[in-house]
């Protein structure tokens, strides 16, 4: 009887396994090759030499409204919101990926950063 009521108690408190959760664009652009990602996301604005590979740097800019004020709220000084992607490209892969939110300040990584690299990963 103990037995049964333990089982039942382990059971009882066991759930099923939480559903996986999709992995950021930045991660799934890992292990892409260098062609792949130049043929979806398009030239980089920079490359850099890197130790033994280069790293492909692409930005994107907010829209210019986004964020503005009309004319009747008065002329307020508003900061241009954007993304610097880094790429580190090693052996014709994918190895490590890096988003920099502008200005840093924001502590936010938004769409504006995945939208460069949307067309690329499934």
């Amino acid at each position: 009887m103990c037995w049964s009521l333990a089982v039942l108690l382990i059971v009882g408190c066991a759930s099923p396994p939480a559903p996986s959760t999709p992995k950021p664009i930045a991660q799934r652009l890992v292990g892409k090759s260098q062609t792949h990602i130049r043929q979806c996301a398009g030239q980089p604005a920079k490359e850099v030499p890197y130790e033994t590979g280069v790293i492909l740097r692409y930005y994107k800019e907010a829209s210019t409204f986004v964020g503005s004020t009309t004319f009747l709220e008065g002329s307020q000084h508003m900061r241009h919101r954007g993304c610097w992607a880094s790429l580190l490209i090693e052996q014709d892969q994918v190895t490590g990926v890096e988003f920099e939110p502008i200005p840093k300040e924001t502590n936010q990584i938004d769409d504006l950063c995945d939208e460069m690299f949307r067309t690329c990963v499934p």
